[in-house]
């Protein structure tokens, strides 16, 4: 992930391939030194050289194991008396292993090992020696000092995979190449290690052949050694692509502050690790030992079927870092290999028969093959500084794994699989030597293992922290650098000062006794940054937005108050892009129905405003989104806007989207304040006879649906654009307003005609203030009746009459006098002169004006619409 980087920032271009170390065509020289990237060639010899490495260290790896029963039998030692021959090494490690991590990232992978391969080769040399004079106690001192040798190599190698490859870029397939390459090592050494014994008569030449293959192993590791010194010569250092972090050797110093910085997503690979790797670890041990009993078989045969199930899989391992740098699915690759070795220990446990068992040795070899790889490039992927990778691996091995054939020699592993090997080993000696009661704790370790892996998957889906387990090599070189930078700044800088800051308080106040300002006092003074009657939404470029947005960068308190009122007064989304965005960022103040509870006790008003702009809201994926939205704002929403071209929306053309929208906006049952500025709000899924089968006059109230806006019982103010003020569902739905103050009826169609009989009444729109109708004056030139607004059976002038009939009965009131009964008091003409170059635009310039005055708010008030404007996309229309 993104680093701090220890050498000068340089630009890196992509090398190319090239025949020779010398080719001009294999990098572009554009640093001070004169220096290139190191070519393909380069990358491939280093990996060919450190996978020669790992063969021959692999090889000594499974021969201890594979010589169990062998080993029992000739130095006459017992089943606990073995597991501490293995746990030896252990003790070792647990105490110097991250020591020798933290030396491996100061001093270099290379020479590191060049120094452990030699004390390991003189290690293996005493363990030889020890199987020939059959000395248990010698053993086990030349498997200290083995593990001694170990413990420099055991990060080594894969501290020189981090410095020449980043991931999704050949990290996981040269691990996957080099950890391939060692298991057929691995297979090879435990194989044949009962047949060496067999044909030679002794099975101490087993251990010698592993003397020779260090030996093999040490020409390797001096030839790399020389060859990475001329690459430190000539080439300049490698770059991660996706967070231009230049990958380091070495470093100049001991970077121990940074390794305090290693992110939970980190602990979490490790917890898999832990069972995965101590399952695999004390499975294989007894592998062999364990198909000896099972299939009835000789020693050398049950190598073979032991070796078959740890090795079988080798196959599978280069595919899998292929697989994992191009596509990713890091977390989906960890749950497959925790559920395979759920299986095959449920398998082990349970149907003990030869058939059974062998399923079980051929689902662990598959399962088994899918973990190192995977572990290892999830631990890269999440950490935020490579040049503390070979610490960050020694932390890996300390807590995991006593003895893992498939990742390392003789990797160490914390105390819980010391004391769980030598557990199943006393188990096996309480039965007799018999497996029944020791195959329990392999399946325990195996559940606690599918459970982890689960939780890693689910996590790397639904959360944001181990999303980038999940990516291609596509995603993390596009949005890698943006996303990666913000999470690491958000783990090292945001909560490193909120805990510096938390901590530098808390001394203030055992040292001092200083003058705070009540959080009441901050509270009201960033709420002002609100006027009394703000606009529904503000828009992204108004100040108010600008300052609000750096006092989420303040402290804790200011942030949650701050992203309240953001939340509250400035969604407006008048792009689908804005919409996805919001609701990918799920900011908790949106989604939590209790973020009041959750944030600053003192936060008391949480109603909010929204202004939904779009054009495409036919598609699905939109219409979800809108329903997904509508969802958390449901409880707290209580003005909109929507500009959404609704009335185009066939319900017979497309009734999924139809039927989203309305369950949509129905749910918005705490809505005061609406407006349409496209229509009036056309959401019907119930399909209509065409004209010419019954006209639309003829039809009744109850051959509609009931209008959505008119389902919300406590809305006050209504605008709608281009309604048929004759409908009997708008009238229907006006009855039901028994609230509504304000109604806007902009470019409204048939006030001239006469409506019918029935909804008249004092008891219609009883609390009515005031009616605006807003048209070009052209349009209103072409209606008959008092001042253009129709004859005395049209709908304005029924609507006044009722308003008539309601003064009267209020005559008592001393409050009421004359004037409350004329035609002005209640009704309102806005007439917009159309220009001679805009003829025709009639609707245009409505619809830009009901737009901007309703998300301003003065459409409910005198001077109507004059405000400014809010959506960049309808400069110039009117």
């Amino acid at each position: 992930m993104a680093t701090e980087k220890d050498t000068p920032n340089v630009t890196a271009e992509e090398p190319v391939e090239s025949s020779s170390f010398n080719s001009a065509d294999s990098a572009v020289v554009n640093n001070a030194d004169g220096k290139r990237p190191p070519p393909l060639v380069a990358k491939l010899m280093a990996v060919v050289l450190i996978s020669c490495i790992s063969f021959g260290s692999h090889w000594s790896s499974g021969v201890t194991g594979a010589m169990k029963s062998t080993l029992k039998k000739k130095m006459h030692i017992t089943n606990t008396q073995f597991s501490l021959l293995e746990a030896s090494e252990d003790f070792m490690a647990t105490a110097l292993l991250l020591v020798g991590g933290i030396v491996t990232d100061r001093v270099g992978g290379a020479q590191m090992i060049v120094y452990g391969n030699i004390v390991y080769t003189i290690g293996s040399i005493l363990v030889a020696a020890a199987t020939t004079v059959r000395s248990f106690k010698f053993m086990v001192g030349g498997r200290i000092i083995l593990s001694l040798g170990d413990i420099a190599t055991q990060t080594a190698q894969y501290k020189m995979f981090s410095s020449w490859f980043a991931p999704s870029n050949g990290f996981a397939s040269t691990l996957g190449f080099e950890l391939a390459i060692g298991k057929i090592g691995g297979f090879v050494g435990k194989s044949t290690a009962n047949i060496i014994a067999t044909n030679t008569g002794n099975f101490a030449w087993s251990f010698w052949m592993s003397v020779f293959m260090n030996l093999f192993t040490n020409a390797a590791t001096c030839v790399f050694w020389f060859f990475n010194r001329y690459c430190d010569k000539h080439f300049r250092g490698r770059e991660d692509k996706a967070t231009e972090e230049v990958l380091t050797e070495k470093n100049k110093r001991f970077e121990l502050r940074k390794m305090f910085q290693l992110p939970w997503m980190f602990w979490a690979i490790l917890a898999f690790s832990m069972f995965q790797t101590s399952t695999a670890s004390v499975f294989s041990s007894n592998a062999t030992e364990l198909a000896e009993k099972r299939f009835n078989v000789d020693a050398i045969t049950a190598g073979w079927y032991s070796a078959l199930a740890q090795y079988a899989g080798f196959f599978l391992v280069p595919c899998l870092g292929v697989f994992i740098d191009v596509l990713g699915h890091r977390a989906s690759v960890l749950c497959v290999c925790g559920l395979g070795i759920f299986i095959s220990m449920v398998l082990v446990n349970f149907a003990t028969s030869k058939e059974g068992t062998a399923a079980a040795f051929g689902i662990y070899a598959v399962a088994v093959s899918l973990g190192p790889t995977s572990i290892i490039d999830g631990i890269r992927t999440t950490l935020w500084h490579q040049s503390v990778f070979g610490s960050a691996y020694a932390i890996k091995v300390t807590m995991n794994n006593a003895y893992d054939p498939q990742i390392q020699a003789l990797t160490m592993v914390s105390r819980m699989t010391i004391i769980i090997g030598i557990i199943t080993g006393a188990l096996q000696d309480a039965d007799d030597d018999s497996y029944r009661r020791a195959v329990r704790v392999f399946l325990f370790l195996a559940i606690c293992c599918s459970i982890v892996s689960i939780v890693l998957l689910i996590g790397s889906i639904v959360g944001r922290d181990l999303a980038p387990l999940q990516w291609t090599r596509k995603k993390r070189l596009t949005s890698g650098p943006a996303f990666i930078s913000e999470l690491r700044e958000d783990h090292l800088v945001t909560h490193y000062q909120r805990s510096r800051v938390y901590i530098s308080s808390l001394l203030e106040r055992v040292t001092t006794v200083s003058m705070h300002l009540p959080p009441e006092i901050i509270q009201l003074i960033i709420e002002y940054t609100i006027p009394p009657n703000p606009p529904v939404a503000f828009p992204m470029f108004s100040g108010e937005v600008d300052t609000l947005v750096s006092l989420t960068f303040v402290s804790r308190f200011t942030r949650q108050i701050a992203r309240r009122l953001l939340t509250n007064h400035c969604l407006l989304i008048d792009e689908e892009r804005l919409l996805q965005e919001v609701l990918d960022c799920q900011p908790p103040d949106l989604v939590s129905s209790n973020s009041a509870e959750r944030g600053v006790h003192i936060q008391k008003n949480m109603a909010a405003g929204l202004v939904l702009a779009l054009v495409d809201a036919e598609k699905p994926t939109v219409a979800k989104q809108i329903d997904q939205l509508s969802f958390y704002l449901c409880r707290r929403l209580t003005r909109l806007v929507i500009d959404l071209p609704l009335r185009f929306y066939h319900p017979q053309l497309d009734d999924k989207v139809r039927s989203t929208l309305r369950e949509a906006f129905l749910r918005l049952t705490q809505l005061e304040e609406f407006c349409s500025a496209t229509d009036d709000l056309c959401l019907d899924t119930k399909r209509l006879p065409l004209v010419w089968e019954v006209p639309s006059a003829q039809l009744e109230e109850d051959d509609y649906e009931p209008a959505v806006w008119s389902l919300w019982p406590r809305l006050r103010r209504l605008a709608l654009c281009e309604v048929d003020v004759t409908s009997m569902q708008f009238l229907g739905g006006l009855r039901r307003c028994s609230n509504l103050t304000h109604l806007v009826l902009v470019a409204p169609s048939n006030l001239d005609r006469a409506t019918r009989s029935g909804w008249q009444g004092p008891g219609f729109l009883p609390s009515l203030e005031r009616l605006l109708v807003v048209d070009s004056a052209d349009e209103f030139e072409m209606v008959g009746g008092k001042d253009n607004l129709g004859w005395e059976t049209g709908f304005v002038q029924q609507l006044f009459q009722c308003h008539q009939s309601r003064q009267q009965a209020d005559q008592g009131d001393p409050s009421k006098d004359e004037k409350d009964m004329s035609f002005e008091s209640l009704v309102t003409k806005i007439a917009f002169p159309v220009p001679a170059h805009r003829k025709g635009d009639d609707d245009i310039i409505c619809h830009g004006w009901l737009l901007d005055a309703s998300i301003d708010g003065t459409i409910w008030n005198e001077p109507y619409g004059i405000g400014r404007r809010y959506l960049t996309s309808h400069e110039g229309i009117y």
